[in-house]
């Protein structure tokens, strides 16, 4: 046992545990006192921007910690096979993409709830404007995964030339099958950023009935009628259709 102690592979796996054990030390400073401290300087200024921002970052900057720690803990060549020793490397790299896309994610979500927030209480349509963020919100967050994906893949040695050709001929053969859907959610998507109608709006069907818009969807437009009845219209076929709406220019 004492000869074992002595030994090389003794003192890589004690130092080892030693940088795992500083950097879960390290990342619980960071949890407990580093960023409380942040979060009562942020408090302080006039915007909640900051505010949101060191706490969307908590849980990530956390985590990276623990991951270099791991990361530094692992890398020893005494451990791994010559062939296999860079993977550590590459797992690592990928790890830690994962975890800068998910405080991108947490952070662009915070940052925009703010700013929704900040702008609906100045609006007078309230719920137009926080769907038109749904929206925007949604398109941003699917872009950063994919984005973040191709990085992990790439990073793992992954040829993504390949992948990027597949996704274009499945992203065409699913275009043509949701065709249908597809133009009802763009032709919502245009509706709400070019708003030529808007939740409230009083308007006049192409096929006569006149009603109140009473929400605009991603497939479709709901117009409450005179009897409080609701009509369901796809936004493909409403975009396409002659409408009267009397409260544009004015609503008087």
């Amino acid at each position: 046992m004492p000869n074992w102690l002595n030994s090389q592979t003794a003192r890589d796996i004690f130092f080892s545990i030693a940088v795992f054990v500083g950097a879960a030390v390290a990342a619980t400073i960071v949890r407990l006192f580093i960023l409380p401290l942040f979060r009562r300087i942020t408090s302080r200024t006039k915007t909640d921007v900051d505010d949101v921002i060191v706490r969307a970052l908590q849980r990530p900057l956390v985590l990276l910690i623990l991951l270099a720690g791991t990361w530094a803990a692992l890398r020893n060549p005494h451990y791994w096979a010559p062939t296999s020793f860079h993977l550590v490397d590459k797992v690592a790299a990928a790890a830690a993409v994962l975890v800068l896309l998910y405080g991108a994610l947490r952070v662009f979500d915070a940052v925009a709830a703010v700013w929704t927030e900040a702008v609906v209480e100045k609006s007078p349509r309230p719920r137009e404007i926080r769907a038109q963020a749904i929206v925007g919100r949604k398109v941003v967050n699917i872009t950063i995964l994919v984005v973040g994906i191709l990085i992990i893949l790439r990073q793992l040695g992954l040829d993504i030339g390949p992948l990027l050709a597949g996704l274009g001929l499945g992203g065409l053969a699913v275009a043509l099958a949701l065709q249908d859907t597809l133009s009802n959610l763009f032709a919502g998507i245009y509706m709400m950023v070019d708003r030529p109608i808007t939740v409230g709006d009083f308007v006049k069907l192409e096929s006569g009935e006149e009603g109140f818009i009473e929400e605009i969807g991603w497939r479709n437009t709901k117009v409450r009628m005179w009897a409080n009845n609701i009509v369901i219209i796809p936004n493909a076929k409403l975009s396409q259709s002659v409408l009267t709406n009397y409260y544009l220019p004015r609503q008087e």
